[in-house]
This record gives C-alpha cells, sequence and structure tokens, in this order.
C-alpha cells in the first residue's frame, strides 16, 4: 500500500487554488465540506502545488485549546521580540500587526506566504483578524478550511463577498473516483464486489475509505489473490474511525441523538412524521452537520452514512417505544419488523465490522 494516501476526484478544486494563486487579485481560498471529505488533505496538496511554484508555506491550527490563549494559534508568525507587550501591559495590535507583515515581507524576499488555517472557525478573534490584515495587505495567501455547520468567520465571509476570495465545496467521492482511490491506494485492482461494499458502507466519503482499508488490511480481511484484491467476509473497522463517528453522535444533543437513533433502527422516516416527533431545528441542525440527508422531493429523511448508525449501538433504553410509534404510523412495517413481532436488533456482523443499510419506509397517515 502506498505510504501517502493519493488524492483523487479534485481535479477541479487545484486549477481552482492555482488559478487563483497565480492571478495575484485573490487573498486566499476557502475549503468547505462535511467531516471526512478531505479538506485537510486538499488544503495540504495546494500547499505543497504553492512550494513546488517556489512559494514559502505555513501551517495553523484552529484548535479549543489555542482559542483561548491570543494569537496562540498564529505564534509562528511571531518572533518574540514582536510578541512582548508594552510597557502598559497590553499589546498594541495595529503595530504588532504591522510589523509582522514587514517581517514577513521582508523574510521571504517578497514572496507571498501561503498559510493553511486548518478548522478556521476554531481560531481566536485575534489569529483571524492577523490572518485577515495579511491577507488583504496581499502579505499571505490563506487557505482556509471549514467544516459544513461551522459558522464560517466575518472575515472570511467579507474577502469572499469581496471577490477576494475562492470559494470550493468538496463533496463525497463519486462511485468511479472511489474505485480508483482504492486502486491507487492499494497498488493494484480492485474486485468489482468489493468496491461495491466499499461504496454501500463509506458513501464516498475519503475518510471513511482510508480507515476501513487500514482495518481491512490490519486484520486480513482484505487481501490480495493473483494480483486482484478482495474483501474476504465483512468490512472491518478500525477503533479510530469509531472514536471519530462516536464523537460526533456524543456531542449531539439528546433530541437531535434520538433522531439519529430511530433513523439507525427505521429508515428512511418521512420528513412529515418526523416534524412532528421531534422539537422545532433538530432536523435542520442535523442536516447542517451533515448528519441526515432530507429529500425534498420524496420528504424522506436518511442518515447520511451507515456508519453515523452503527455508532448508536448497543441499543438506547427505551428504543422500543419510538420504533413500535414509527411502526404504527406507518401501519405496516418499520426496519423490517412487521406488526405483532418484538423488535430485535438486525443481523448485523458483530463489532468490529459494519452493519448492512436497511432500506424501509414509514407513512405518516395513519
Amino acid at each position: 500500500m502506498v505510504p501517502r494516501w493519493p488524492i483523487v476526484g479534485r481535479q477541479a478544486e487545484l486549477a481552482v487554488f492555482e488559478a487563483a494563486l497565480a492571478s495575484g487579485e485573490h487573498a486566499g481560498l476557502l475549503i468547505h465540506g462535511r467531516a471526512g471529505v478531505g479538506k485537510t488533505r486538499l488544503a495540504d496538496e495546494c500547499r505543497q502545488l504553492a512550494a513546488a511554484a517556489g512559494h514559502p508555506t505555513e501551517r495553523v491550527f484552529g484548535s479549543r485549546s489555542t482559542a483561548e490563549v491570543p494569537l496562540g494559534a498564529v505564534a509562528v508568525l511571531l518572533t518574540g521580540e514582536l510578541s512582548r507587550p508594552g510597557p502598559d501591559g497590553q499589546l498594541d495590535t495595529a503595530a504588532l500587526f504591522e510589523q509582522s507583515r514587514r517581517a514577513l515581507y521582508q523574510g521571504h524576499g517578497g514572496r507571498r506566504l501561503v498559510i493553511v488555517a486548518d478548522d478556521v472557525p476554531l481560531l481566536d478573534s485575534a489569529s483571524l483578524a492577523l490572518l485577515g490584515y495579511l491577507a488583504a495587505q496581499g502579505t499571505i495567501f490563506l487557505i482556509a478550511t471549514v467544516r459544513h455547520g461551522e459558522p464560517v468567520p466575518d472575515l472570511v465571509t467579507g474577502l469572499w463577498r469581496e471577490g477576494r476570495l475562492e470559494r470550493v465545496d468538496l463533496a463525497d467521492l463519486s462511485r468511479a473516483d472511489l474505485g480508483t482511490l482504492l486502486r491507487l491506494a492499494l497498488g493494484g485492482p480492485v474486485e468489482a464486489g468489493t468496491s461495491r461494499e466499499f461504496w454501500r458502507i463509506t458513501g464516498g466519503n475519503p475518510l471513511y475509505v482510508r480507515e476501513l482499508v487500514l482495518g481491512g488490511r490490519e486484520s486480513g480481511g482484505l487481501v490480495e489473490r493473483a494480483g486482484v484484491w478482495h474483501l474476504e467476509g465483512p468490512v472491518p473497522s478500525t477503533a479510530r474511525l469509531a472514536d471519530l463517528v462516536g464523537q460526533r453522535i456524543d456531542g449531539l444533543s439528546a433530541g437531535a441523538r434520538s433522531v439519529v437513533e430511530l433513523l439507525a433502527l427505521c429508515q428512511p422516516l418521512e420528513l412529515e412524521y418526523l416534524e412532528v416527533a421531534t422539537p422545532a431545528g433538530v432536523l435542520e441542525a442535523l442536516e447542517r452537520a451533515g448528519l441526515v440527508t432530507i429529500a425534498a422531493a420524496g420528504g424522506e429523511v436518511r442518515l447520511a452514512h451507515p456508519l453515523h448508525g452503527r455508532s448508536c449501538w448497543p441499543r438506547p433504553p427505551g428504543w422500543k417505544r419510538p420504533v413500535r410509534r414509527a411502526r404504527r404510523r406507518s401501519g405496516s412495517r418499520c426496519g423490517g419488523w412487521t406488526r405483532g413481532a418484538s423488535p430485535t436488533r438486525p443481523s448485523w456482523p458483530a463489532a468490529p465490522t459494519w452493519p448492512a443499510t436497511r432500506t424501509t419506509s414509514v407513512r405518516s397517515g395513519a
């Protein structure tokens, strides 16, 4: 398997970046998308292209820990002398920002510094202000990543509205691109049924694909025979992927989590039914977070990825009640269980493998 995962299906986005950087008129690029679609990977690829073109590069990270320290996330852009407070103990931010600009300009011989700011909504306000100042002055080209559902900082929105910031919205990979990614990552052709299984489980999410491939290689469930890669049984997971998905579910409100748990047992559900059964705003919040999809045409709600439902097991207390209620409203079936039967856990493979998707429908009319 290749040491560094290839980037696939992002040629259009890379072209947008190269054109924006070369134009000299743009201050940066915003990369927006759901968790796991490859925002950081694309930003790193852009950074490498910039370095190959002769630009100096740097990276800063947004996190909840650095957000509590003014300018903590961008300390790499400041010298110790510049970051010292004045006699009154306060920083003269205007002077500090201008001195920083001059130092960067002189230190890089007038070449524009390309900076990747990962998870930019988690940057503290002072760090955002400095990056905004440097970008507006043309000292840096800012590559900012924002997860779908997170607020976009005002400085990024302002640059975009002024036409000085390009924006790309990343989606999951297409089925064809997923097949290409598997072939390149594994270094050989992949059996068609194996590729279909990865598509069914991941929906083309690059992070999920990567973790499941690593899990398959480590467990021996993904093997090469006669030069072709095959799955031997269900797709194994990794502890890291379980943690990543679990963290997203654990951070939900009680109302939002109950919707995810119900969809894990019984999907799709009709939008009309869930709008009545859940508190106001819950469905919108789940859609913004990329955890559910709402089909406007059919009025159906589904989990965005099968893996989101898997993290809800073992069954929550009182799980039978909402399933029975949904089944009564459907008049017949829900999750494959018929009226009068006692719902039980679907016959999914035991952990650490992932479940198959169950396709059912709940009608809102009695």
